[in-house]
């Protein structure tokens, strides 16, 4: 893969269109390029163009959000790289942009497309942002996570992985290479292996769990049910018979009940009859007296008139004596309140000056307790202050004798060891002596072991030369294999689809999709709609029954209150005749109590005639008449009540359908709309009540989805299956070409070999010379300070316990100056302490003195302040006494006012009395005129006064009801006779039956004993048939539990035997073994590289257990060392190497002509820079073209073209292609 160009606008600090082609001079002839610039500048915002316009995300992207890429006050951007794989070119672009074009507006969804340029003019090879990502993945074999690793290089990285120890080292290498998804998978199979465990251990629990019965039990239980069902059948025949017979039984009994009933009910009507005849004498009567109906009316109207009257005015002389004891008691109130008001006055002029002096008094024992409250405040400050100056005068004193007793120690120690004093001085060379000696003995060691490996490893180079040639024959062989199988799928693939692509395709497919789903929706809509016309008609059949009935009802309803009003004016007249008649009873309870010879109370006459000859009378016609009324209006007030909650009811019900209808009509207008603009969306017209029309457009539609589905689908799985044979066929020639590499590597690695294998020997002479001489020397070093060489491999232990004498005798002479110093601190710490607790004890003194004065002031002042006032306080006084001045003042007002206002009232009301007494006079004369006029018209007639009239009064209601009840008598006892016959005649008729029983009580007790043997049969077999139905079904759970079980045994075995191979709880095991793995790959690319930037060095790992790296130097007989120990430019060509390394390993063998060196060449110095811009020169040889994104000036001068990126005013920066 080659990147040839990128285009960008509105990139971060790049503002405006920018182009850098890299095949066009001067970038393409030189090969190599600077991008430089400032800090902050912009250069790596070329690198975030590029992966926006490949993949559509960077690092800065994801870190800080879509809409801060684009240069701030612009309101779109866009990336394009044209690159080129396989000899094909494409282009990628990416976009995004603001709403409405405006700098503040949201921003929208990305866009991207990808170009195929082969042809004369570009074509589109994917416009969706899955298709473009899946396509650039394809074509370039490359993610975004690897594209960044292969093609965008730090090498700062594996600088800090190369010096690394081992733990962080992996760390390191799983976020360069990605490989920390082996850790998870490591720890999900341990995971899932323990859930595995449980589920089988669940299972075996659940069958263990589930008990069977046997097949002898079941047998039994079978026969047992067979037994039980015979006995059952015969016994349900003989009860059916006993049944019968009951039921004739049952129907004598109850018809001579009803015989009996009958007869009983004659007796009683016949009764009836005769208890009428006095009702239909009334009856007779009643006729008569109605003609004088209106007559009498007027004259109880009258006479109710005249009651009303007299006890109106009864009651307004009531009030007159009521009004005038309300104004003496007034007058009493007054006289009292101005009494108590003229009392509160005095006291208030009285305990004047008490309250203003108890208030001065007040204010000055307020102070002084302010006073004395600041006082002990102090005197406590004071004391803590000396408590603590106290603690901290004897913690010092502690301190300061410590200290001298460790001061003396340390003086003695130094004395005695006064002779590591100038061991510092000689510890560098006899380090350095030593470590000469521990090189010289570990390089001799070293190659001794390094020849016998590479023996060993000529011989295996040689083998895998044999297999490596084997192979590369192979791949030519699946090469033309693959061709074939494309040509193949290709012809399958054209008389599949024809001409059409597989997005026409899909686009059918989607549109047919499409219409089916606005079918199904057009004919819910339909059926919605026809539901709604359903259920309009029937509400508005509902409303029109419940409005006739609402106006039948209202019409009921006025006519009842017609009548109430009728029967309340009746009633009204009745009222006042029975309270007339109350009054003359009343009189006639004088009457009784009055004896022979006595004079009366009333007249005073000793003859009482009335008394010898009237007799005891029972209630009067008015009163039952009223009595009655009374009833009727009860009634016709209960019949209104329930009128007026049915007309209610109508009302509600009629609103709920109105309401149903209203809502029905929104519903089905809204479905109309969403109709119409459904139907503006399809290509055709259909009417909303066509439901057979909508049917077949479903048929029709769905037939050719059918269709459209499996062309997409066989289309698909062809270009799939072509797509796997071409990504096949390219492994297979990238492993072709990779073999070659391989034979070619293994070739060179051979020779190298046996040239190290013969230069090893040689060395180890020579490191065996050398070691001799550097021990004699080192000898020497040593005797001076009584000590020898150590032995092998405990150079270091030595080393460090000469530093650590030097150390303990520095830091001890440290100490022991520090503890003088800080005695002499302490001793003048004591003395400040001493004068400040002196001083603080005086200070006390004085405050309690004056602490004392205060509080005998305090104690005098308040004793006068009680013979003043006691415990009550001025201002509440003065308060309590103006609001009982302000009280009797308001109750003096209003008493003045009632008495006013009643005087007036009590003055109208005798007016009112006398204007009802007068008018009492006219109406007592009208009655008498009335009461003689209707005795003279009814005497013809039979009545002799106005009391017989009013009593033979009957209403219509009541002449009624005799007439009817009369009616229903004498009907009732014609159907009764009829009935008598009937039943007479079915009696005799039942009494022929055959009873097997004597008495139905002993056929009820033999029938509940046959009932009772039926439900015992019953209950045992439902027992039975539970029984078997529950042990099928525990049988049926045991086997699926069981297949379950073998299942999960499965399983559990295979995941266990993947955890015993990967798995672990922390994921170490898996991880550890695909790290060394991928650190193995990295190694074997990093060293082909490294070769050609210097054949000097060589990566190995020296132990497959851990994860650490010896770099071997063929400049020194092929000496190993830690890569800890590598120089500046050494380091640099091993991390380069390794970054190269990477980029092969993650372009997943893509050959990539593209590289951007993201280096930090700011930490290196002279000699180290110019050896990294020859390694950078050699690479640059292999044929990549090479950026490297720096700031340092060398780097200018050596390589001649460069991107630069200068920054304008306003955070703008511009960009120069300068080559010289």
């Amino acid at each position: 893969m080659k990147i040839l160009s990128v285009t960008f606008e509105n990139i971060n600090a790049l503002k405006g269109r920018w182009q850098i082609n890299f095949d066009q001079p001067p970038l393409d002839k030189s090969g190599i390029f600077v991008i430089c610039g400032p800090t902050g500048a912009g250069k790596t915002s070329i690198l975030d163009a590029i992966t926006l316009a490949l993949y559509g995300e960077t690092d800065r992207l994801q870190r800080k959000g879509i809409e801060n890429i684009m240069t701030r006050h612009t309101s779109e951007c866009f990336c394009e790289v044209e690159f080129q794989v396989n000899n094909t070119t494409y282009r990628s672009h990416w976009s995004i942009r603001r709403s409405r074009g405006k700098p503040d507006g949201k921003v929208q969804v990305p866009k991207r497309i990808l170009y195929d340029l082969n042809a004369s003019e570009p074509i589109v090879a994917a416009d969706k942002i899955k298709y473009v990502q899946d396509k650039i993945e394809s074509l370039t074999g490359l993610d975004y996570k690897r594209f960044s690793r292969s093609m965008m290089l730090a090498q700062g990285r594996f600088a800090e992985f190369l010096n690394a120890p081992d733990r962080e080292r992996a760390e390191l290498l799983e976020k360069m290479t990605g490989t920390d998804i082996y850790s998870l998978i490591s720890k999900k199979a341990f995971e899932i292996t323990r859930l595995e465990k449980e589920k089988l251990h669940d299972i075996e629990t659940r069958k263990k769990a589930i008990e069977t019965l046997s097949s002898a039990e079941i047998q039994t239980f079978e026969n047992e049910m067979k037994s039980i069902s015979v006995q059952s059948s015969q016994q349900k025949k003989a009860l059916k018979s006993l049944l019968d017979e009951k039921d004739v039984w049952l129907r004598l009994e109850s018809l001579t009940k009803e015989k009996h009933q009958i007869e009983q009910n004659l007796s009683t009507v016949r009764q009836q009859e005769t208890a009428m005849k006095k009702d239909l004498i009334r009856l007779q009567k009643a006729r008569q007296a109605r003609e004088y109906r209106s007559e009498l009316d007027t004259v109880n109207g009258l006479d109710l008139r005249i009651m009303e009257m007299k006890h109106q005015i009864d009651t307004m002389n009531a009030q007159l004596l009521t009004h005038k004891n309300e104004l003496d008691n007034l007058t009493q109130l007054h006289t009292q309140a101005q009494k108590q008001f003229n009392t509160v006055k005095q006291e208030q002029t009285r305990l004047a000056p008490v309250i203003q002096k108890t208030e001065i008094l007040d204010r000055e024992l307020k102070h002084i307790n302010t006073q004395l409250n600041d006082i002990q405040n102090n005197i406590a400050k004071i004391t803590a202050k000396c408590a603590s100056i106290d603690s901290h005068l004897k913690e010092t004193t502690t301190r300061q004798q410590s200290l001298q007793k460790q001061y003396q120690e340390m003086k003695e120690w130094l004395e005695a060891h006064d002779y590591d004093h100038h061991l510092s001085e000689h510890i560098p060379y006899i380090e350095a002596n030593l470590q000469d000696i521990q090189e010289i003995r570990n390089q001799y060691k070293d190659r001794k072991t390094q020849a016998k490996s590479l023996e060993k490893t000529h011989v295996d180079l040689q083998k895998q030369r044999t297999q490596r040639s084997e192979q590369h024959k192979k791949d030519l062989r699946q090469m033309q294999t693959c061709q074939k199988q494309i040509k193949d799928c290709e012809y399958q693939l054209r008389k599949q689809q024809g001409d059409q692509p597989l997005e026409d395709l899909e686009l059918q497919r989607n549109a047919a999709q499409s219409q089916l789903h606005l079918l199904e929706q057009l004919k819910k809509m339909s059926r919605q709609y026809l539901d709604c016309q359903r259920t309009i008609k029937g509400c508005r059949k509902s409303l029109k029954k419940n409005v006739l009935s609402g106006y039948h009802c209202k019409k009921s309803l006025m006519k009842i209150n017609l009548s109430i009003n009728q029967e309340e004016n009746t009633l009204k007249a009745l009222e006042q005749a029975v309270h007339h008649e109350m009054l003359v009873a009343h009189y006639e309870d004088h009457r009784k109590s009055l004896t022979k010879d006595s004079p009366c109370p009333l007249c005073g006459s000793c003859d009482h005639p009335y008394v010898q000859n009237k007799k005891k009378s029972s209630q009067t016609q008015i009163q039952k008449e009223y009595d009655k009324k009374k009833k009727d209006l009860s009634d016709l007030i209960k019949k209104r009540e329930t009128q007026n909650t049915e007309h209610a009811r109508f009302e509600s019900t009629s609103t709920n359908h109105v309401h149903t209808l209203l809502q029905y009509n929104q519903t089905q207008n809204q479905i109309l709309e969403d109709w119409g603009r459904q139907i503006s969306e399809c290509q055709f017209s259909i009417d909303i009540k066509e439901q057979a029309t909508i049917d077949k457009l479903l048929r029709e539609t769905r037939n050719r989805l059918t269709i459209l589905q499996s062309r997409y689908q066989q289309s698909r799985k062809l270009t799939e299956q072509r797509q796997n044979l071409k990504n096949t066929y390219q492994e297979i020639k990238d492993n072709h070409y990779k073999g070659n590499d391989e034979i070619k590597t293994l070739d060179f690695q051979i020779n190298q070999v046996y040239r190290d294998i013969q230069e090893l020997s040689e060395t180890c002479v020579a490191l065996k010379n050398r070691g001799e001489k550097i021990a004699q020397s080192a000898k020497e070093k040593l005797s001076r300070f009584h000590l020898g060489v150590p032995e092998f491999g405990k150079e270091a232990d030595f080393i460090q316990a000469l530093n650590q004498r030097v150390r303990d005798y520095t830091d001890t002479q440290k100490k022991s100056q520090s503890m003088h110093q800080e005695m002499q601190q302490l001793s003048q710490s004591i003395h400040e302490y001493q004068i400040e607790l002196k001083s603080l004890s005086k200070q006390l003194l004085d405050l309690q003195g004056v602490e004392k004065q205060q509080l005998d002031q305090h104690k005098t002042m308040q004793q006068e302040r009680f013979q003043l006032l006691g415990d009550k306080e001025p201002e509440q006084e003065k308060k309590r006494l103006q609001t009982e001045i302000q009280k009797y003042e308001i109750q003096i007002q209003e008493y003045q006012t009632s008495h006013f206002n009643l005087d007036k009232k009590y003055t109208a009301q005798m007016i009112l009395t006398k204007s009802k007494q007068e008018e009492l006079s006219g109406l007592q004369k009208t009655y008498e005129q009335s009461c003689k006029a209707l005795i003279s018209e009814i005497a013809p007639k039979g009545f002799q006064s106005i009391a017989e009239l009013q009593k033979a009064m009957m209403s219509s209601e009541e002449s009624q009801r005799i007439q009817t009840q009369y009616d229903q008598i004498r009907k009732t006892i014609d159907q009764e006779e009829v009935r008598y016959k009937d039943i007479t005649a079915s009696i005799t008729k039942e009494s022929s039956y055959d009873f097997s029983h004597d008495s139905l009580d002993t056929l009820t007790e033999k029938i509940n004993q046959h009932e009772q043997s039926l439900e015992n049969y019953a209950k045992r077999i439902g027992s039975l048939e539970q029984l078997l139905l529950e042990d099928a079904r525990s049988k049926k759970v045991r086997q699926t539990i069981q297949k379950e079980l073998t299942i999960q045994k499965h399983n559990y075995k295979r995941w266990t035997d993947l955890n015993n191979l990967i798995g672990s709880a922390n994921g170490n095991a898996f991880r550890s073994f695909a790290q060394g793995l991928t650190l193995n790959r990295l190694i074997e690319y990093s060293n082909i590289h490294l070769q050609r930037l210097s054949d000097r060095y060589v990566l190995q790992r020296p132990d497959s257990q851990s994860l650490s790296m010896n770099i071997m130097d063929t400049y020194q007989a092929n000496a190993m060392r830690p890569t800890d120990t590598l120089s500046g430019g050494e380091s640099f060509l091993v991390s380069l190497s390794m970054a190269l390394g990477l980029s092969d390993l993650a372009g997943n063998n893509i050959r990539l002509e593209s590289l951007f060196l993201d280096e930090g060449f700011g930490a290196l110095d002279d000699e180290t820079l110019e050896t990294a811009l020859n390694a950078i020169e050699r690479l640059n040889h292999s044929g990549k073209m090479i950026g490297v994104i720096s700031h340092i000036e060398t780097l200018k001068e050596r390589i001649p073209v460069h991107v630069e990126v200068t920054k304008i005013a306003g955070g703008i920066s511009r960009l120069d292609i300068v080559g010289q």
